[in-house]
């Protein structure tokens, strides 16, 4: 026994069953699969080729395998992972294998969502010491796949295995590379029914095909870390920070406008009026080719009678819906239909948009213009959406945070504020009743209406027109409205509380003489 090196001494003393000096028959028997050990792993310099996720509960044993390479045994250290979708060998590993290498291309997420692109898999065959079991593997191939496990090698000789355990991996607590890694079907293949708990609980020996493999947890072990499935580098990850961190110090080029957004300024400029009060009258720009739109009336009376269902569920619902539609109608936002005008038309299905957060309008009715008519092709179709044309709400923030005197507005019904063409409010048209109990009618929407494509741009570009026409009247508020204006909020300031409410009075100014209305202001002056 003084001749042994200190593990097969270990290894074999852990082979004892009782106190009993041990037979000459069976330490040579171990010394024999001892050396066939030995003799078959893998060389230093010797040549031989979906998803993984960490599951909250999985589990992870280590065994030794032998995989079959040209009608020999190679034995292979492997973790069996409940929680893989995939198996996984080491890129050196395959090399020394020699097997076929697959071309594939697939992305594998791990912990913390991190991906790594696998290139190729090999088809593998591993068997138990025995070949009583045998298993065909689909081994995704990967340059690392977990640090040493475990982290340190510990002290097992305080521990007391059964007589009739045979460890799978008999240097499980010895700190070592792993070869391949079997997926969760692998896993509870191998698995067969039989465990021990050992070390007061700690550690728990569970039977296999390959033999016991352990798990648990010790006091003993010491570590300043800890091993967690599958940690790989994220170098895409990496060149997405890097290229970020290059964009934010490159000089900003010349905002691209597109096709569509300068056809949309065109057509704007062309047909744009203002009334006598001097409100913006538009037209939504269309599409040159010539899309027809089919019957749409019966789509619009069956949603309406499904949203009739939902406001006998919802009553409340139904309240704030009929308040809503009767200031439409109210306001001249929307007038009646009668039954004996025709012409081309396109019926909107609406529905409720809840906001139970706001403190002005909790309740909106949202028009649906990509419903399809019958023959496929719905309003926003054949309608161009045309594109921002304000600031990037970034910049209007970082100008925002500048000022000595800040100070917000919204803009009230902004949209509702602008006048649809005549000639197009047809293609507008809405079917309403408050209540089941009569007659459905027919309204038309007589302003820019949110839920068609082009109304956000319409919008928008009601007001830098609005600034321009009024720049010689009101010169402080017209680079507010062109500058710092997103949507319907204006974000801006001054440098001095003068200076604030003079641009301040020239914005109601100049909004009013467009009909727009401002209004839940604040600031950080109470001046």
């Amino acid at each position: 026994m003084q001749v042994l090196d200190t593990e097969t001494k270990r290894l074999f003393e852990m082979t004892l069953e009782s106190t009993d000096i041990p037979k000459w028959d069976d330490f040579l028997a171990f010394l024999n699969k001892r050396c066939l050990y030995l003799e078959n792993l893998p060389s230093a310099g010797t040549k031989g080729k979906q998803n993984f996720k960490d599951s909250p509960r999985h589990k992870s044993f280590i065994l030794h395998t032998d995989a079959n390479v040209d009608k020999k045994k190679v034995p292979l250290r492997v973790l069996a992972d409940s929680g893989s979708q995939v198996s996984l060998l080491r890129s050196s590993t395959a090399d020394f294998l020699n097997l076929r290498k697959l071309k594939i291309d697939l992305s594998v997420s791990s912990l913390g969502g991190s991906n790594v692109n696998i290139k190729s898999k090999i088809k593998g065959v591993i068997s138990n010491g025995s070949g009583s079991h045998k298993s065909v593997v689909d081994f995704h191939v990967v340059p690392k796949i977990t640090n040493m496990i475990p982290v340190n090698s510990f002290d097992i000789s305080h521990i007391v295995f059964p007589s009739i355990v045979h460890l799978a991996d008999p240097t499980f607590n010895i700190s070592n590379s792993i070869d391949a890694l079997l997926s969760a079907d692998i896993f509870f293949d191998i698995l067969k029914d039989g465990k021990y708990k050992l070390d007061n609980g700690n550690l728990i020996l569970q039977i296999t095909e390959f033999g016991y493999i352990i798990s648990g947890n010790t006091s003993r072990i010491s570590s300043g870390s800890l091993h967690c499935g599958l940690i790989t580098k994220d170098f895409e990850t990496l060149n997405d920070n890097l290229k970020s961190s290059w964009e934010v110090e490159e000089i900003v080029p010349t905002k691209f406008v597109s096709d569509e957004l300068k056809k949309c300024d065109e057509h704007f400029f062309e047909t744009m009026t203002r009334d006598t009060n001097g409100r913006f009258c538009v037209e939504m720009p269309m599409k040159d080719n010539d899309i027809e739109l089919g019957q749409s009336k019966s789509t619009a009376i069956r949603r309406l009678k499904l949203l009739e269902r939902r406001f006998v569920r919802e009553p409340h619902i139904k309240d704030k819906y009929v308040e809503f539609l009767q200031e439409y109608e109210d306001l001249d936002h929307m007038q009646r239909v009668k039954e004996e005008e025709s012409g081309l038309h396109y019926y909107i299905p609406h529905h409720a948009v809840i906001h139970p957060e706001s403190k002005t309008t909790k309740l909106r009715v949202v028009f649906d213009a990509s419903c399809k008519s019958s023959n496929g092709n719905s309003l926003n179709d054949i309608l161009l959406k045309g594109g921002t044309i304000q600031p990037d709400l970034f910049d209007i923030l970082l100008r925002f945070r500048k000022y000595v005197v800040a100070f917000s507005s919204d803009i009230k019904k902004m949209f509702r504020q602008i006048k649809g063409q005549e000639h197009q409010q047809d293609f507008l048209r809405i079917l309403w009743r408050p209540s089941p109990e009569e007659d459905i009618v027919s309204y038309r929407l007589k302003t820019v209406t949110y839920g068609t494509k082009p109304a956000p741009y319409l919008a928008t570009r009601c007001l830098p027109q609005l600034a321009h026409e009024g720049k010689n009247k009101y010169s402080l508020a017209t680079p507010v409205i062109q500058n710092n204006t997103y949507m319907d909020d204006i974000l801006s300031g001054a440098d001095d509380i003068t200076t604030a409410k003079e641009m301040q009075r020239q914005l109601i100014g100049l909004m009013k003489e467009g009909c727009f209305q401002l209004y839940k202001w604040s600031a950080n002056s109470e001046e």
